[in-house]
């Protein structure tokens, strides 16, 4: 938390000096939709064996506000985005698959780069944001069962100036493991999540926006 105070404090020192050094910006609004992928290996065990997971798929929302410079390639944004993911999965000592649930909210914030003078040109972006999960899988509705935490991300895409939309493709990293290791459902007798694998559960996530 104190790293995600400290980048948030430089990314509105930012945005206020550039106030200052290029005029009037431009507020700008987006709605974002998309397909999220998601690896399955995030459930490996330490002895090796890997608990089987199958229609692991999610989609992906976006809203978003921003500020834009009109002489300067870059836009500052603040966003919320809502990520949900079905999976079922089981581990070697469960008999059937377990169904899982888990919808993530995200607020964050980050930069966004465009050739202003293109059309249509490429753009780049860069961000961070803080989860904040509901999850339903191996042991019902307990929130400590995943790790919350923050993301980096970083996305290329296409905007087209002429209607302002366009498409990115996102790669979010989270900075911690997806499972708590130190969750127990019975009061300190099992760790069900003690032997995995500590690894982070990425997301690739394609999503059309739509500025209005």
């Amino acid at each position: 938390m104190k790293k995600l105070l400290q980048k948030l404090t430089v990314f509105v020192c930012l945005t206020l000096s550039s106030f200052y050094c290029y005029g009037q910006p431009e507020w700008t609004a987006s709605y974002d939709f998309g397909y999220a992928f998601h690896p399955s290996h995030f459930l490996e065990l330490e002895n090796g064996l890997i608990a089987k997971t199958k229609y692991n798929y999610g989609l992906t929302e976006y809203i978003s506000g921003g500020v834009d410079f009109p002489y300067m390639p870059f836009e500052v944004y603040v966003d919320v985005s809502a990520t949900e993911q079905y999976f079922k999965a089981k581990f070697p000592e469960h008999d059937d698959y377990v169904h899982n649930f888990l919808l993530q909210l995200r607020p964050g914030f980050g930069v966004r780069f465009s050739i202003k003078s293109m059309d249509v040109s490429p753009l780049i972006q860069a961000g961070i944001s803080y989860n904040l999960n509901l999850y339903k899988g191996f042991y019902g509705t307990k929130k400590d069962q995943l790790n919350g935490g923050t993301n980096n991300s970083f996305g290329i895409g296409v905007v087209d100036r002429d209607d302002e939309s366009g498409f990115v493709l996102e790669l979010v990293l989270p900075n911690q493991p997806f499972y708590n290791k130190d969750f127990t459902p019975d009061g300190g007798h099992y760790y069900p999540y003690a032997n995995l694998v500590p690894k982070k559960m990425w997301e690739l996530a394609v999503h059309y926006f739509q500025r209005f």
